[in-house]
């Protein structure tokens, strides 16, 4: 057995434009469920924390993008760390699916605005953020369309942030564990043990960084399933 496995190209269930809405609302709830359970928003907060300590933004709102955004848990938990810091910010989620976005809104209570887009082509200015995140989204794409997201996210913001699954062994067997256990949503069944054999490696992810002009700046790590990397252009 090789000590990773080998990167798979599988669609996930909840890409399809046939899912179920019930079933996807319901997977959208278990993903902001582990996310606040396991660690995943915090590493996203450690990760703007990192980048505010590098590249200090004064005296107007921090604006953030979170691209493929789900149902914005992520950026529920940005206003809410600001909020505690007493800073201002603006916070903007992006996701290709319009029922998603639905979704979103509903959860988030007009504090994040909301925009229909597609991260490989991004519909804003160059430079309209400070910075810009992804979570558990850029496994979703091959390596040539994942540098392609990279790099507009680089074109929109001035510091890129991307917290992902790793791909492993132990990882894929605790989602298998886990999608057996906490839900019965079969949406998540499937798509957590597919999640981790799509995603990246941290030693592939530091290349694509590079490959899209940007400078690994600062990375963390949670528990050996989950990885977080920060980077700004060179």
């Amino acid at each position: 057995m090789p000590l990773r496995p080998n990167r798979i190209d599988v669609a996930e269930h909840m890409d399809e434009p046939t899912a179920d809405p019930a079933a996807v609302s319901g997977a959208l709830d278990d993903l902001t469920r582990l996310n606040r359970l396991l660690g995943g928003a915090d590493l996203t907060l450690r990760g703007i924390d990192a980048a505010l300590r590098q590249r200090p933004v004064a005296e107007r709102p921090l604006r953030v993008l979170d691209v493929a955004t789900g149902a914005a848990d992520i950026p529920r938990a940005v206003v809410a760390h600001c909020d505690e810091l007493g800073r201002a910010v603006e916070v903007t989620g992006l996701d290709v699916q319009p029922f998603t976005l639905e979704e979103a809104a509903r959860r988030t209570e007009g504090r994040v605005e909301l925009v229909l887009g597609n991260a490989l082509d991004l519909p804003f200015d160059d430079g309209a953020f400070d910075i810009a995140t992804c979570s558990l989204m850029l496994h979703h794409f091959q390596p040539a369309e994942a540098l392609q997201v990279l790099r507009e996210m680089r074109r929109v913001s001035s510091a890129v942030l991307v917290n992902d699954l790793i791909r492993a062994w132990h990882p894929w067997i605790v989602a298998k564990l886990l999608s057996h256990t906490v839900t019965r949503n079969e949406l998540t069944r499937f798509d957590g043990p597919v999640s981790v054999l799509r995603a990246y490696t941290p030693a592939e992810l530091k290349l694509l960084f590079e490959a899209a002009g940007l400078t690994p700046r600062w990375r963390a790590s949670l528990l050996g399933y989950r990885m977080a990397l920060l980077g700004m252009p060179d």
